[in-house]
């Protein structure tokens, strides 16, 4: 009998753990809850010592803004610019959030001057004061990465997160070519061959023009010429 007494004592205390600990995350979730602000993130070349306009020339290949508490993850809109150059004026831009500040960075990109993959995966430890905040990730060469916090507004902040170092990894032309339309992937330049082409073809300049002839009188609705990059 008093077996059986001990067991339903054990089992109602294992029952009251459960609801303070159900009540203590509840707690805890509506106080993040507070913590929400309109956010927003760009990753932009810099290259301070440089001349050159397209100085630091960068591909992004994936990045993403993760916060582990409420599992949200915040990636590269789907129009934002992939290459981007230190005196451009392109940034690769996120989608603005009203959510959680991140605490987490996985960012991987292709340094074109280089002709190196890099990557960095680091935590981040964000401290906010206003209802809106701008996040800045600055690359520089040598995969020298720093993370700026801009709070807008009449006392206007920049504070900077932390300096990291992006560690470089194997990489293969497939990354740099290839894009994903409707669940199928495409390489947009199949007359590449290597890395050092993509690199080159980039980095080089050519004078080049276009000469158009026509006959029996016809006439040119339409000239265009795009650039790569």
């Amino acid at each position: 009998m008093k077996k059986t007494v001990i067991d339903y004592l054990n089992f109602c205390l294992a029952g009251v753990v459960i609801v303070l600990a159900f009540l203590y995350g509840m707690a805890l979730f509506r106080k993040k809850e507070f913590d929400k602000v309109s956010w927003s993130a760009k990753i932009i070349s810099s290259e301070p010592n440089s001349t050159d306009e397209k100085a630091n020339m960068l591909k992004i290949i994936d990045a993403v803004f993760i916060n582990t508490f409420n599992h949200s993850k915040n990636t590269l809109h789907f129009d934002s610019p992939k290459l981007i150059f230190s005196k451009g004026p392109d940034s690769a831009y996120f989608w603005s959030q009203d959510d959680l500040l991140p605490d987490s960075l996985s960012v991987k990109y292709f340094s074109v001057d280089e002709k190196k993959f890099y990557q960095l995966n680091t935590r981040l430890s964000l401290e906010n004061k206003s209802k809106s905040a701008d996040l800045k990730v600055c690359i520089q060469p040598g995969g020298k990465v720093s993370v700026t916090i801009e709070q807008p507004g009449k006392n206007f902040e920049a504070k900077l997160a932390g300096n990291f170092q992006a560690k470089e990894i194997p990489g293969a032309l497939k990354m740099l070519v290839y894009r994903k339309h409707s669940g199928e992937e495409y390489n947009e330049f199949p007359s590449l061959k290597s890395v050092s082409d993509y690199s080159d073809m980039l980095i080089q300049k050519y004078e080049w023009m276009v000469r158009i002839e026509t006959e029996n009188s016809e006439n040119v609705s339409e000239i265009s010429a795009y650039a790569f990059d």
